[in-house]
């Protein structure tokens, strides 16, 4: 039975084990990226955690997302099985968030293609490997729904997968600013999607009803909804050493979006995270997918009119901001 934080958000709570599916008790640490650490819990488990603001970020369930990837691709697409996650409220460093998942065999492909790494390898086949990710994004992008939304319970008792929307969760959307990550939809129709953009928008000094509607009207069709990944970092990538792609990570966000986020988050996380994104990386990402170049232009407006809301940004930020606004005003 799942439980609530104080905020009221659904949590599984820590894993109840018979003694015939008991974890071994060697737990090393494995290393850890930003607030994440990982450790390996004998040799077939591994735990994840990162701290937890149910404010700022709401705990996100992955494991209904890797059922349904799991299920409809038919085992072709490398996710990881999740045995559970929980939030543990009483840690000495406070609110944590664990997930217990069996252990892949394969290093984080980051850490061999960027050249400042320790395990970096020059004579790595760069174009295989991402023709092997573009294998699996296509695959990805068979999914589709009659919804924009993630994915809650997935019921296939009779062979007929059946979803439970749930809302997206994505701050490169949604920019709540102080509030952190927000839920917003399911929405079914290009229309509502809109709306829950623009209502962070509204309150932006100079957008108007009118500086809205003509950016919603310039808004690219959303349908298909496709299922996204949202988090295309070569972090999230295991490698094993007959360089394989073994492995895919953090499926947190993952849904279904409008059919050109993939490409337009990625483009616009290559330009605002050009120093953690190896610069080679996303131009072979960039060349074998679907390209949505109007798509990426009207994104732009939008995240330059965000720009009127922030009091620290450069100045050529704040040009681009009022530029923006006078084309759309």
């Amino acid at each position: 039975m799942s439980e609530q934080t104080s905020n009221g958000h659904q949590v599984m709570p820590a894993p109840e084990l018979t003694v015939n599916d008991a974890l071994p008790h060697h737990i090393q640490f494995a290393g850890q990226q930003g607030g994440r650490a990982y450790y390996t819990v004998g040799t077939g488990y591994r735990i994840h955690q990162r701290p937890h603001d149910d404010l700022k970020e709401p705990p996100l369930d992955e494991k209904e997302t890797l059922e349904y990837v799991r299920k409809v691709s038919e085992l072709s697409i490398p996710v990881p099985f999740i045995a559970n996650c929980w939030i543990d409220e009483h840690t000495p460093y406070g609110p944590t968030y664990f997930t217990l998942r069996r252990h892949i065999h394969g290093e984080p492909l980051m850490n061999q293609w960027a050249p400042g790494s320790l395990w970096h390898k020059s004579t790595l086949p760069k174009r295989d490997i991402i023709e092997q990710i573009h294998v699996y994004l296509r695959k990805l992008r068979t999914m589709q729904a009659r919804f924009m939304g993630r994915i809650g319970t997935v019921d296939s008792d009779d062979g007929t997968i059946v979803i439970a929307p749930e809302p997206l969760v994505d701050d490169a959307l949604f920019n709540a600013g102080a509030l952190g990550l927000v839920r917003e939809g399911p929405f079914t129709s290009d229309w509502e999607f809109w709306n829950a953009i623009a209502k962070y928008m509204s309150h932006l000094p100079g957008v108007t009803p009118a500086v809205l509607d003509q950016l919603g009207s310039q808004m690219p069709c959303c349908e298909p909804f496709t299922f996204t990944h949202a988090s295309l970092d070569p972090s999230n990538f295991l490698l094993a050493e007959n360089n394989e792609v073994v492995g895919m990570l953090d499926w947190e966000r993952a849904g279904f979006f409008p059919v050109w986020w993939e490409y337009v988050r990625l483009a616009w996380f290559s330009q605002t995270r050009a120093d953690e994104f190896p610069r080679d990386w996303c131009q072979l990402l960039f060349e074998g997918m679907d390209q949505y170049p109007e798509a990426w232009e009207w994104y732009k407006k939008v995240r330059n009119l965000w720009y009127l809301g922030h009091e620290h940004c450069s100045t050529e930020q704040k040009e681009r901001a009022r530029n923006t606004l006078g084309e759309l005003s």
